[in-house]
């Protein structure tokens, strides 16, 4: 097992969708443009090795590992300037992407939930991955 394979307590997809506003849907994003909930590892490693919180917080800032939960009305669709040649990535995939291609922000509602987020064009996903823990 490899070292950096996380231990979670509970589906990391399941956990950054319940930490999503209820007015989440009335978020419209615009352009080409891809919204994308940052991972965040959990406390330890699969192999038992505990992750400290000072480089868990590090995440927010440097983590590349993210989950698409919002695309733009013309994300991944070709134009006179870029062809995607049929690649495309869904709400609910695992990405990867440069951190400088993005714009960090936050989003929270009334109850206290809140979740650290990425806005990045379509064109700065550089891979899809099959786990949020296959990179770091």
């Amino acid at each position: 097992m490899p070292l950096m394979m996380m231990s979670h307590d509970a589906d990391p997809v399941e956990k950054i969708l319940n930490k999503l506003p209820k007015d989440f849907d009335d978020f419209k994003l615009l352009s080409n443009y891809i919204m994308v909930a940052i991972y965040k590892r959990p406390d330890k490693t699969a192999s038992g090795i505990y992750i400290s919180d000072a480089t868990k917080d590090e995440d927010k800032y440097q983590g590349k590992s993210a989950l698409v939960i919002k695309k733009g009305p013309i994300a991944f669709v070709d134009d006179d300037r870029v062809s995607f040649h049929g690649q495309t990535v869904d709400v609910g995939q695992w990405v990867a992407f440069r951190l400088s291609d993005s714009w960090s922000l936050g989003i929270a509602d009334y109850e206290g939930k809140e979740i650290d987020c990425r806005i990045l064009p379509d064109t700065a996903v550089r891979l899809i991955i099959p786990r949020p823990d296959a990179i770091w």
